[in-house]
């Protein structure tokens, strides 16, 4: 070890600065693997996924960039969203229950069972991973390439395939189908500081029926946890929609929902309908909906959209309206001077 190297390390561990700590030990067990595997074995990339209010698509895009970073360094790909804390999980289930395998499977047949004690693996933690910005949409390769990523390795469950075709096939009954989803609830600005501004139900209202009388969609598949704005588009389009049956909330949220006390009682039985949901949307005829993980996650599912609209108005606390205020700027420009 350099003389620098040795006083980084001491003052990271004299500042009490553990989560550096764990950062630097990983950083240096993954350099001696592939130090000593590379070209004698294979070497398997452990995605370490964890957080404590993120969603299932903030996991699944960790898990895209981890399945790059393991494309690209030629690596055996496993989803360890075991070992650390996550939102689905209970006290009792944390360090055992694997939540990726809830609803998907290993990407390359291999269970993190398999590998934890195992010498050849490297570990990368909360890789970040891809957004629904307009390069990723209109790029042709980072198009092809991000959406053969979900194709190619990122297959369901049993379980999760049954339950998706089972609604789909009520769904898909030879109507045209424009698939709408909003987020409610916590996606307000008070609780979503830096998430993306969704539209007003008056403005999703007036831009469906655009649609109906340009496409000839007959049919509106509704997904959203807000019971409010559930029924708002039921009230507007009556018997035209159709939804998948899952918990919605009509109580006014003061907080994210992964922050509930009880938010892990039923997140996997809500997150099982709410990936259902995003499949079936993925396979509508026309798509409308907010910017937000489950509307990538939507384009990234589906093959192409006949008509495809997600609202691109900026981000709570950070890059709308209020935010960007020039009068503002100027006030305190003539204040100090400047």
């Amino acid at each position: 070890m350099s003389l620098k190297s040795f006083y980084w390390k001491t003052r990271t561990l004299l500042s009490g600065d553990y989560r550096e700590i764990e950062r630097n030990t990983i950083a240096m067990h993954n350099r001696s693997v592939v130090k000593k595997y590379r070209d004698k074995k294979d070497i398997y990339c452990i995605m370490r996924i964890h957080t404590d209010e993120g969603g299932l698509f903030c996991l699944f895009f960790k898990v895209m960039a981890g399945l790059h970073y393991a494309i690209t360094n030629d690596m055996i790909p496993v989803v360890d969203m075991q070992t650390k804390y996550n939102i689905f999980q209970t006290k009792a289930e944390r360090g055992k229950l694997n939540t990726w395998e809830l609803y998907f499977k290993q990407p390359a047949g291999v269970s993190f069972e398999e590998v934890k004690k195992l010498p050849n693996k490297v570990i990368i933690e909360n890789p970040t991973g891809p957004s629904i910005t307009s390069y990723n949409i209109d790029n042709d390769n980072a198009k092809t390439y991000w959406r053969e990523i979900v194709r190619r390795y990122i297959k369901l469950n049993e379980k999760m395939e049954a339950l998706a075709s089972s609604y789909q096939e009520k769904i898909f009954d030879g109507s045209k189908v424009l698939g709408i989803m909003l987020r409610g609830t916590d996606y307000n600005k008070n609780t979503a500081v830096g998430h993306p501004i969704q539209p007003s139900i008056s403005e999703v209202i007036e831009d469906a029926h655009k649609a109906i009388d340009t496409y000839g969609f007959n049919k509106i598949f509704l997904a959203t946890e807000d019971q409010k704005l559930f029924n708002a588009i039921t009230a507007e389009f009556g018997d035209m929609v159709t939804s998948i049956p899952q918990k919605r909330f009509d109580e006014e949220i003061t907080d994210k929902l992964g922050h509930r006390k009880d938010y892990a009682s039923f997140a996997k039985e809500m997150n099982a309908s709410y990936l259902a949901s995003i499949l079936t949307l993925s396979k509508c005829h026309g798509f409308l909906g907010g910017e937000t993980g489950g509307s990538f996650g939507v384009w990234l599912f589906a093959d192409e959209f006949e008509y495809f609209n997600v609202y691109n108005k900026g981000s709570f606390g950070m890059y709308d309206q209020d935010t960007c205020d020039m009068d503002r700027m100027d006030k305190w420009e003539k204040k100090f001077g400047l």
